[in-house]
């Protein structure tokens, strides 16, 4: 098996082999959805659902209900192929009861059900694969699982993929994402839908600041703010400044605004780091947008970019 790397996405830390990507993603944290490829084909498959502690299903009964579900999918597909679990056993995933099946239909797969009390949330995991990889693929799969993390006690959820690698407070929720070549980045929002953080980058950052954009701060305007900001609010600039990323080895220039207005806790106050990680070749930028508390905006912007990595 390859080299491994760290990989975490709404709540769940896995250790990867390091040519696998995050491909696919959907839902948010109690429902939702991703899938890991490499260069070749899909190679991991995590799906989760909120439960209940008090209505939790045994892992017998969620392997069910997939296998079930599976076989709904084939009908409905006009696929005459049967669903067979040809092994079944007891594991543990992340100290959790669980079970694990070898199922064949259209291809073989190796299937995984567990339920975390911790986060309330019910999780199947699967590879598919050609049934003379059944060697390697389990290889591969039990060494995944084994070291995955479905919940923390931590008062951040840790988000990594792409070569990033972020602690956002627990509190704040994915709710908008865009991964595309020209442009990636994530925002997050607090249950109030208040206030936000917000990470992203724009590869081939020599060829960006050589052709398009004059500066740092003029591709932060045009792609982020003017896109995703301006709704929130006019913004005008308080002050800035530079800052050492101490972990990263990189300067930011770091910008301070607030919305117009005379009542501090009616405007919104923003924080924005921009950086260029050589390392990368990538444009970086991190903000925070607080509600009412210039000092809380910064203090969160400052909190995460000590543990920022962008490389």
């Amino acid at each position: 098996m390859s080299e491994l790397k760290y990989f975490a996405w709404q709540g769940i830390e896995l250790m990867i082999p390091k040519d696998w990507d995050l491909a696919v993603d959907a839902g948010n944290f109690d429902n939702g959805y991703f899938r890991l490829d490499d260069y070749v084909k899909p190679r991991l498959e995590i799906k989760w659902e909120k439960i209940k502690f008090e209505k939790a299903p045994t892992s017998d009964k969620l392997l069910e209900n997939f296998i079930k579900s599976m076989e709904k999918n084939l009908k409905k597909r006009k696929i005459q192929t049967k669903v067979s679990i040809l092994e079944k056993q007891n594991t543990k995933v992340a100290e959790h009861d669980a079970v694990l099946a070898y199922v064949r239909s259209v291809q073989d797969a190796l299937i995984v059900a567990w339920y975390c009390e911790k986060s309330e949330r019910a999780f199947i995991a699967q590879t598919v694969f050609p049934a003379k990889e059944y060697d390697n693929q389990k290889k591969a799969f039990n060494t995944v699982i084994q070291k995955l993390m479905c919940h923390t006690s931590d008062e951040n959820i840790t988000w990594s993929a792409y070569g990033f690698k972020v602690k956002i407070p627990a509190l704040y929720r994915l709710s908008n994402r865009k991964f595309t070549s020209g442009l990636s980045y994530l925002f997050f929002m607090d249950p109030k839908g208040y206030n936000i953080v917000s990470f992203g980058y724009s590869s081939m950052a020599n060829v960006i600041l050589k052709e398009y954009y004059s500066d740092i701060e003029e591709w932060f305007n045009e792609l982020i703010y003017k896109k995703n900001l301006k709704k929130i609010g006019k913004f005008k600039r308080k002050k800035e400044e530079n800052a050492q990323l101490n972990r990263q080895k990189h300067e930011a220039r770091v910008l301070y605004l607030e919305t117009y207005g005379f009542i501090s806790k009616f405007k919104n106050y923003m924080v924005v780091y921009l950086w260029n990680c050589e390392n990368l070749n990538r444009l970086y930028f991190l903000l925070t947008i607080i509600k009412g508390n210039r000092t809380k905006a910064k203090d969160l912007a400052t909190s995460i970019m000590k543990d920022f990595q962008c490389h």
